[in-house]
């Protein structure tokens, strides 16, 4: 995904794509601890149908990252999307980092 840059709440905006329907993806996340341990990471993420109902939600325990100077990866279980005529519509995902403090980490 490519980024667009933040909008005025500091959240970064991504441009939109196209998948087909009936695809299976799959989300990977790459990201570099720099100064201190992150505990009990969580990664929340939603993908809604017409901004209304949740067609896949999910709440992953990711562990516990400390400093280093290679880069984590992390790679999620595959969704499948919806079929059918009345799934053919937009869909908007939200996803954010989240440590066991509920600090968010990044959106």
């Amino acid at each position: 995904m490519e980024q667009e840059g933040a909008d005025k709440e500091g959240v970064m905006v991504y441009k939109k794509f196209k998948i087909k329907e009936g695809t299976t993806c799959k989300l990977r996340s790459t990201f570099k601890v720099y100064n201190d341990t992150v505990l009990g990471m969580d990664f929340r993420g939603d993908i809604r149908w017409k901004d209304m109902k949740s067609v896949a939600t999910s709440d992953l325990r990711l562990g516990s990252y400390g400093p280093v100077d290679t880069v984590h990866v992390e790679e999620f279980a595959e969704v499948k999307l919806p079929t059918g005529y009345m799934a053919r519509t937009n869909y908007t995902g939200t996803g954010q980092f989240v440590d066991s403090e509920d600090r968010v980490h990044y959106m």
